[in-house]
């Protein structure tokens, strides 16, 4: 097979002029996806998590976790509004254990 032109305006040129639908931005993606992300020690078995606020309502996101022991780590109290500029949620795990969660946002 060989080239159809020398001027890069032939059948399988890259230059055709760009599509909206040929961007890959992460504002075009539907589906779900990490919208925050850390790790925190739980002392004395519990911490609060705060993170800025995010766009829409808690009921759109969940908190995913995993710990480094084998205590059971839970969400003691889901994403909520803190204050105007920041959700928090709790998390319990074991005493000085590390925690590494996500908060995701819900979608398909």
């Amino acid at each position: 097979m060989g080239a159809t032109t020398t001027q890069g305006t032939g059948l399988g040129a890259a230059n055709k002029g760009k599509s909206p639908y040929n961007d890959l931005a992460v504002s075009k993606h539907i589906g779900p996806r990490i919208m925050a992300a850390g790790k925190s020690t739980c002392k004395d078995g519990s911490v609060s998590v705060e993170i800025p606020r995010l766009s829409g309502v808690p009921e759109m996101y969940v908190v995913l976790l995993t710990g480094t022991s084998p205590s059971p780590t839970f969400v003691s109290k889901s994403l909520h509004k803190a204050t105007e500029e920041a959700w928090a949620f709790s998390l319990n795990s074991g005493t000085r254990d590390e925690v590494f969660w996500s908060v995701v946002k819900i979608g398909i």
